[in-house]
């Protein structure tokens, strides 16, 4: 992405609940009556995803990441793409140690999610 002279490099990341899959919501959704697909849902506590498992998969993403070669100065960013969460304070705790495998392999590393933003420092 170039801002006047300046040129940044970004590589991106999206952390998705462990089993899940993009668009299988939607695809479900196809058999729904327009009116049925707007309604709002709850999603039983017993069916949100465990923080420490949200931690895990970031650390995961992040070291593949890590293990590729990125030029200098590349900035990573992580989607997590995973909601509802069981253990948030859980999971704001553990992200920098789960972004942590990625320190050296990138200029600084970004976490988005429910349209939060967080730098975590890198190299």
């Amino acid at each position: 992405m170039a801002f006047g002279e300046l040129v940044e490099r970004y590589e991106f990341v999206e952390v998705l609940a462990p089993g899940r899959r993009r668009g299988d919501e939607l695809k479900a959704d196809r058999s729904l009556s327009p009116e049925d697909r707007g309604k709002a849902f709850q999603v039983p506590q017993d069916q949100w995803t465990p923080a420490r498992d949200v931690l895990a998969e970031v650390s995961a993403r992040v070291a593949a990441k890590a293990g590729k070669s990125y030029p200098a100065g590349t900035i990573l960013v992580v989607y997590l793409n995973v909601w509802p969460v069981a253990g948030t304070a859980e999971l704001e705790r553990g992200l920098a140690s789960a972004v942590a495998p990625a320190h050296g392999a990138f200029k600084s590393l970004w976490v988005l999610d429910n349209g939060r933003v967080r730098e975590f420092a890198g190299r």
